[in-house]
């Protein structure tokens, strides 16, 4: 038998997503590219991959990256509009993501959140080389982001993001490290607490797979 929560979050799962700022349960399924970019110029911009999805029938965010010190070294995307807003209001406390490695070098994969406090950073999750499918979890719990360059109040940034990345950056920084590396990213959802959310991931990631 499921039990109410896990029925809630799935359902709201399913829901569409938020138009402006961002909302509890709010996905990215690039079927667009929902925002996300890594500026310009950059000769290996991101692009949506066709059939790579976890489903084998939906579409991924590709990224690569050269490894080089110049335009197109990192694996980097951000975005400006539907993913800024109150992370705290909202009742945000961590994302998930599915993220696939097809590169030959593991990866170190953090979200970056910039706003009035400052920049932070997430905890890295590694993604192994050449790996399938995997979700990783961020933590976005003001308590657990790291400062870098300067930041100050976690608080206020989460209240107020106006910028998030996704970034492959082993030490704690908020531009990434060069590397050579492909990164297919899909499966976006902001969600509460990071403990529930582990236990109900599974049903979770079927209820979106089902909905594509």
């Amino acid at each position: 038998m499921r039990s109410p929560l896990l029925l809630t979050l799935v359902l709201a799962a399913l829901s569409p997503p938020a138009a402006d700022a961002v909302t509890l349960y709010q996905q990215e399924t690039f079927d667009t590219d929902g925002g996300w970019s890594s500026g310009a110029p950059n000769p290996f911009p991101p692009v949506l991959f066709p059939y790579f999805g976890p489903s084998g029938e939906d579409s991924a965010l590709k990224l690569t990256a050269s490894g080089s010190s110049g335009q197109g070294g990192k694996l980097v995307i951000f975005n400006t509009t539907t993913w800024s807003g109150d992370y705290l209001a909202a009742g945000i406390t961590s994302i998930a993501a599915d993220l696939r490695n097809l590169g030959s070098s593991d990866l170190a994969i953090r979200l970056a959140l910039s706003g009035p406090g400052g920049i932070f950073v997430t905890e890295a999750a590694t993604v192994t080389a050449s790996s399938g499918w995997s979700m990783a979890l961020f933590d976005l719990r003001p308590e657990t982001l790291i400062a870098v360059e300067g930041a100050s109040d976690a608080n206020a940034t989460m209240s107020s993001v106006n910028q998030i990345r996704l970034i492959h950056a082993p030490s704690a920084q908020y531009r990434g490290a060069p590397v050579s590396g492909v990164l297919l990213v899909d499966n976006l959802i902001a969600v509460p607490e990071p403990g529930a959310l582990g236990l109900l991931a599974p049903a979770l990631l079927l209820a979106f797979r089902r909905k594509r």
